[in-house]
């Protein structure tokens, strides 16, 4: 399911219409369409933050970054993210590049796992 799915799937469970969704998280009826048409594919931190805040939903159901309880908010951090957080604000932006690049690498392999 696509982000503009769960949008959706989640807007209609909670009885709102597309309007009410789009002044709610601060953007146009129309904007609003284009989230839950997957024509926006990669809304900024903030409006999703929004999103996830009006439907009551953790932003890693609706990025489906993992297998995140729909409606739960936000799980603490632990302490190895908080390791991780201490680390990366130690480098420099070259080696944080990196860093990112090989996460997003080590989700790509996980996703891809879990799918086979």
């Amino acid at each position: 399911m696509a982000l503009g799915d769960r949008i959706k799937k989640k807007r209609d469970e909670r009885g709102m219409t597309l309007k009410e969704l789009a002044e709610k998280v601060g953007v146009t009826e129309a904007t609003m369409s284009r989230y839950e048409s997957n024509k926006i594919k990669n809304p900024s931190h903030g409006k999703l933050k929004e999103m996830a805040s009006v439907l009551n939903v953790d932003i890693n159901y609706l990025m489906d970054w993992e297998n995140a309880d729909e409606d739960t908010q936000y799980a603490p951090v632990t302490e190895d993210e908080r390791d991780l957080l201490r680390i990366y604000r130690t480098l420099k932006h070259r080696e944080r590049t990196e860093l990112l690049g090989k996460a997003y690498e080590l989700e790509r392999i996980s996703k891809n796992n879990r799918n086979h």
